[in-house]
């Protein structure tokens, strides 16, 4: 499952200002979605604010998640933590 970044109303989200700590942001989970709302995370990343860089840097990542039989997700989240347990949530 590979998917790409096209959530307008997660991007305007993202840059609301207020708090930092509480503030979603895109995060790139990189791992392997196994089925049945089982995930190997590798690896969680704040992604580039910008859009064009963000796809930049998603790209890059998949290249290499594909290589070892993964792939990248973009997680809107307000944390590394949050991004992961929200992956799980959507893979089920």
């Amino acid at each position: 499952m590979t998917s790409f970044d096209h959530e307008p109303e997660q991007e305007k989200l993202a840059q609301q200002t207020g708090d930092p700590e509480n503030r979603k942001r895109p995060f790139f989970v990189i791992g392997q979605w196994l089925g049945g709302g089982k995930i190997d995370i590798w690896r969680v990343e704040e992604a580039p604010s910008d859009p064009d860089e963000r796809a930049t840097a998603h790209e890059q990542y998949w290249q290499d998640a594909e290589d070892a039989f993964g792939s990248v997700e973009v997680v809107y989240a307000t944390n590394p933590e949050t991004a992961a347990e929200q992956a799980r949530r959507e893979a089920l």
